[in-house]
């Protein structure tokens, strides 16, 4: 009798283990149904910066892929650390990266010129279902986005190095495949 109720009682203890850990893994899955859209993620954040400080968030450009949280632009300091933490806490955001550059960084005569040769350059991947963002910052670029193989990432960076006029060069673009199993494991990407 009492064997029976340890094995029934382990019985119960294993099976409330896997149903936390299948209920974990379905809050990490981001394509489930009921979960926001990137472009929902993409508005709230962009409403919480807002919220804090209309000018401040002004100057920060915000994008999700998957849950992944990407913000560029040239806050002064304070605000850009308080937009990464409150960027954590929007509802289906899984991960927060920003690249930030000093207040004052963009150049308007240059920068949309440079942008708009960015993006004429990496017109052969910027079809769908890839998604690619260009953000260009003082002669700095930024690319963001997820695409279908490891081929058209290797394919973005040969694309996009050597474009005349380009002080720096940084690229956030990762295959779909990455981007999902990134979701609660971040710590696998941008180990260039």
């Amino acid at each position: 009798m009492r064997h029976s109720r340890i094995v029934a009682s382990l019985t119960c203890l294993l099976f409330l283990c896997l149903a936390g850990t299948a209920f974990a893994l379905a809050d990490y899955d981001h394509v489930s149904p009921g979960r926001g859209t990137d472009q929902d993620i993409e508005s709230a954040v962009k409403n919480c910066l807002a919220d804090k400080d209309p000018q401040q968030a002004k100057f920060v450009d915000v994008y999700s892929f998957k849950g992944h949280v990407f913000m560029v632009g040239e806050p002064a300091l304070p605000f850009g650390v308080w937009a990464e933490r409150a960027a954590h806490y929007v509802q289906d955001t899984h991960f927060v990266t920003a690249h930030w550059f000093p207040p004052k960084t963009s150049d308007p005569n240059a920068d949309p010129a440079l942008k708009s040769a960015v993006v004429s350059r990496l017109n052969p991947v910027m079809r769908s279902p890839n998604r690619i963002e260009v953000e260009v910052w003082g002669g700095n670029v930024v690319v963001l986005g997820t695409v279908q193989t490891p081929e058209e990432v290797a394919q973005v960076d040969k694309l996009v190095k050597g474009i005349p006029g380009m002080k720096a060069y940084r690229s956030y673009v990762m295959t779909m495949e990455e981007a999902l199993k990134a979701i609660g494991n971040p710590s696998t990407l941008y180990q260039k």
